[in-house]
């Protein structure tokens, strides 16, 4: 079995393959983690950062976005741990420019809570993906994903891989685009746990895969 993971605003939502089991409700990654584990689950597949750089910019961040073009601003460059440890968005800023990197973006600065609770579980089972580029490699929609085109154009790519969006029941807990991209994320962890995703990059890692 196989899991897709987004953070939303109120906590995380996941899709498990084969059954299309849309899990929502969790405020907590180690709690959602050991729900997944407890149904079998094998192979989870999370659009988050797992391994911060400690020096400059990931290797994985950079071909990401190269593969997706004009869409590469969906990829936030992750800063690296000193940075992510910082108190705010401005000493982030510095001790990362410090590092070797950029300033720190308020959208990368804030997935820093989110950062820590994936790493409090370990890596073991989980896989970084990007659910924008797994989009791209599968069906390459041209509208954003928060617009009702690029909905569509995701929905269709989902079901040209066999799923059914439809009959995912909800609660409403996740914004749509966070579940589109949980189920990205789990095609994702499907396609490398049977051997077929595609690292990036094709050098040493770490790995996003797709």
């Amino acid at each position: 079995m196989y899991a897709g993971v987004d953070g939303c605003r109120k906590g995380w939502v996941a899709l498990v393959l084969p059954q299309e089991t849309l899990i929502e409700g969790f405020t907590a990654f180690a709690a959602l983690s050991d729900h997944l584990i407890a149904l079998g689950v094998t192979t989870i597949g999370v659009d988050m950062p797992l391994d911060p750089p400690e020096y400059g910019v990931r290797a994985c961040d950079l071909a990401v976005k190269k593969a997706l073009g004009p869409k590469g601003s969906s990829l936030f460059i992750i800063p690296t741990r000193a940075a992510l440890a910082c108190p705010t968005q401005a000493e982030a800023s510095r001790v990362n420019k410090a590092h070797g990197g950029a300033g720190v973006s308020a959208q990368a600065f804030a997935l820093r809570h989110k950062i820590a609770e994936v790493a409090q579980v370990g890596m073991e089972g989980i896989i970084e993906v990007h659910p924008e580029l797994t989009f791209h490699l599968l069906g390459n929609p041209q509208h954003s994903k928060r617009t009702w085109a690029g909905v569509r154009e995701r929905l269709t790519i989902l079901q040209a891989q066999g799923l059914d969006p439809w009959s995912w029941p909800s609660t409403g807990w996740a914004a749509t685009d966070d579940t589109l991209d949980a189920a990205a994320a789990a095609l994702s962890a499907r396609r490398y746990a049977c051997g077929e995703a595609v690292a990036h990059p094709e050098g040493p890692g770490p790995y996003i895969w797709a």
